[in-house]
């Protein structure tokens, strides 16, 4: 992979934030056009149980270049580049740190762990490369892309090739996978769209189809096809109830073949949204029949990669929000997710201050709490500042 990273090497962690005005061209007629986007980060964080004397820090510099050739009108070519530095006690303290964050689920490793010690890990992904043709009935992708069927705010059972977890704050991206999207407009405001993801593993791949269309207002939706091990179904919508946005999403996973150690799975969430005066309120639902109501399991949420099968560990659980701008630099942002099962409950704020133009500020918080031992109390904590630069 290290070959793939070479003519890249120096504009690693944003040696070169100067490069999109020097390689950009405003006349597309003039021949190929190179952009060149990104940002810097700068996280660092505590992550404690009960106590901050049992804190354990976490840091990390976090860069991204996002490369665009667009070629002609209907041809362009996309290369994503996510870097990062970790140097925090968590680096020290958990085993094989390096080596299961360079983890490349993908058909193709574009992944390369430049430097694995107990102190330093830096890290590289391509997680967007891909060509694209676009004319106005076909979009056609192939390479490894963000494949988003999902359509509900919190929760998408429907994202079947790039289910995400939305308490992962600081990859804003969501991640991406390989394989060939083909979407095809049939009439205005109808869509057809399919895509296959192969897989390094067997029993792995996916492969749907997908509906799309309007009707009375609503954005509609209808998938089927292979999930891995897998038939799936599944269904959407969003559009308005009153003056409220509402959004849904059902999926259903059927076993190709019958096991012993497999089950059908029903994965089911509504949203209803609002604005009221300068405040906007969020309350979402999930319904998951394939729910392991392992209290350990939610603890692991904030780190935990998602399934469009499994996207909570509990059957049911609900979520709300509540978000303001104070000023058009600082906003905050409140959201909660409860549980039944264990009163598990999850609390999410992020204060927003933008310092300048491009440069932006944010604090966040994320505790989980439960009465799994009969006691209610605080089961994970983490408290995080963020620092961001964009070019």
């Amino acid at each position: 992979m290290r070959r793939y990273f070479t003519i890249f090497s120096l504009s690693l962690f944003g040696l070169l934030p100067a490069v999109p005005k020097a390689f950009s061209q405003t006349d597309t007629t003039s021949g190929p056009k190179l952009e060149l986007k990104g940002y810097i980060k700068s996280l660092n964080g505590l992550q404690f149980a009960n106590h901050l004397d049992s804190a354990v820090s976490t840091a990390l510099i976090h860069n991204r270049l996002n490369f665009s050739l667009q070629v002609t009108t209907n041809f362009a070519a996309h290369l994503e580049l996510r870097n990062r530095i970790f140097y925090g006690e968590d680096v020290k303290l958990v085993p094989g740190f390096g080596k299961m964050i360079a983890a490349d689920p993908g058909y193709l490793d574009l992944s390369e762990l430049w430097l694995d010690s107990r102190s330093v890990v830096i890290h590289s992904v391509a997680d967007r490369a891909y060509l694209k043709f676009a004319d106005d009935s076909w979009d056609i992708r192939l390479g490894r892309q963000r494949i988003n069927w999902g359509i509900s705010t919190i929760w998408n059972p429907n994202d079947l090739f790039n289910a995400y977890n939305f308490l992962d704050f600081d990859y804003e991206e969501r991640p991406g996978s390989d394989g060939l999207r083909l979407q095809y407009s049939i009439a205005t405001n109808t869509v057809i769209e399919a895509a296959v993801s192969p897989s390094r593993k067997s029993n792995d791949a996916i492969a749907a189809a997908m509906l799309r269309w309007n009707i009375a207002g609503y954005d509609m939706q209808a998938i089927a096809g292979l999930y891995r091990t897998d038939l799936v179904a599944g269904f959407g919508w969003a559009g308005n109830l009153g003056e409220a946005g509402l959004k849904g999403e059902i999926s259903y996973f059927h076993p190709r073949k019958k096991q012993f150690d497999t089950t059908d799975a029903f994965e089911a969430t509504l949203t209803l949204d609002h604005m009221i005066g300068e405040y906007y309120l969020s309350v979402s639902g999930l319904y998951n029949s394939a729910a392991t109501d392992r209290v350990q399991d939610a603890a692991g949420l904030f780190a935990r990669s998602l399934s469009p099968k499994n996207l909570m560990p509990f059957r049911y659980t609900f979520y709300g929000s509540v978000s303001h701008s104070f000023s058009p630099i600082f906003s905050v942002a409140i959201a909660a997710i409860y549980s039944p099962k264990f009163n598990s409950f999850i609390f999410f704020p992020i204060l927003s201050y933008s310092l300048a133009q491009d440069v932006d500020a944010d604090l966040v918080a994320e505790s989980y709490f439960n009465d799994a031992s009969g006691i209610y109390k605080a089961a994970a904590n983490a408290i995080y500042f963020r620092l961001r630069y964009s070019f």
